[in-house]
C-alpha cells in the first residue's frame, strides 16, 4: 500500500525527457530522476520503497570515503600495493621511498595542499616510468608493440585506462598504488583494445591469454578502487 511516509535520508528530483524513474547515489548524495508526467507522490512512494538498498548504499560509501587515503603525518599509503607510511619532515621539496615509508621532506611541512602536490607529483613520475617499461614488455609479448603510437597519463574520476583506434594509450597515473598484478591486468586490458576495439568475447578471450586470473584483478579495482584515489 502507497505511503506519505518521508524517508530517513534527503534526496532530490531532477526533471528529465526520459520515460522513466532512476535513482543515482553518489558520495551521500541520492538523486531521483524522473519523467515530468511522473507526480512527487508516486516518486516518494517509490524511494520509500527502495529505502532499505539506498541505505545500505549510503553505508558503504561512507564507509569507502573514511577508507580514502589522507596526506598527512603517519597516515598510510598503498604504493604498488604495499602499505607505506607517510612521514613528513620539513626540508627541500622531495619524495623519498624508504623501505616501508614514503618520506615527504617539505619546505611547509604544515600545508596540506603542497604537501599532497608532492606525493601526487612524485606518484605520476613513478608511475610513468615503470607503466612507460612494462607497458612495452607487455606489448612485445603480445606482439603488438608496433601498434601503440603513444603512451599518456591522466588523472580521471570514472576511468583507470583508455585506448583509442590510433594506438595511443592512456592510464591514469593513480593506478601505481595498486598491486602489480593489477597494473599488468591494467595494461593488458587496454592492449588488448588494440587487437579488439570493444568488449567483446573475443576481447575478454584475448585477456584472459595474457591475465588469467583477470576477473580476481578486476574485482579488486571495483572492490578497492576508492583506496588508490587522491
Amino acid at each position: 500500500m502507497p505511503t506519505n511516509k518521508q524517508p530517513s535520508f534527503s534526496y532530490r528530483i531532477t526533471r528529465t525527457k526520459r520515460k522513466s524513474v532512476a535513482l543515482y547515489v553518489r558520495e551521500q548524495d541520492v538523486e531521483v530522476r524522473a519523467p515530468h508526467f511522473v507526480g512527487n507522490r508516486e516518486i516518494n512512494d517509490w524511494v520509500n520503497s527502495k529505502s532499505d538498498w539506498i541505505e545500505q548504499r549510503l553505508q558503504q560509501q561512507l564507509q569507502k570515503s573514511h577508507q580514502r587515503p589522507k596526506i598527512q603525518h603517519n597516515s598510510t599509503l598503498l604504493f604498488m600495493g604495499v602499505e607505506r607510511t607517510i612521514k613528513i619532515i620539513a626540508g627541500k621539496n622531495q619524495v623519498i621511498e624508504d623501505h616501508e615509508q614514503l618520506i615527504i621532506h617539505s619546505r611547509t611541512p604544515d600545508n596540506s595542499e603542497k604537501n599532497q602536490a608532492l606525493i601526487e607529483r612524485w606518484l605520476k613520475n613513478e608511475a610513468q616510468q615503470y607503466i612507460d617499461t612494462r607497458c612495452i614488455e607487455l606489448a612485445k609479448t603480445m606482439e603488438i608493440n608496433q601498434q601503440i603510437s603513444a603512451i599518456k597519463y591522466r588523472k580521471t574520476r570514472s576511468k583507470w585506462g583508455h585506448c583509442t583506434s590510433t594506438g595511443i594509450l592512456q592510464f591514469n597515473w593513480l593506478i601505481i598504488m595498486a598491486p602489480v598484478e593489477v597494473i599488468d591486468y591494467l595494461l593488458i586490458h587496454e592492449l588488448s583494445h588494440l587487437t579488439h576495439m570493444n568488449h567483446s568475447k573475443q576481447f575478454w578471450q584475448r585477456v584472459a591469454e595474457f591475465c588469467p586470473q583477470y576477473r580476481q584483478h578486476k574485482k579488486w579495482l571495483n572492490e578497492q578502487g576508492h583506496r588508490i584515489t587522491l
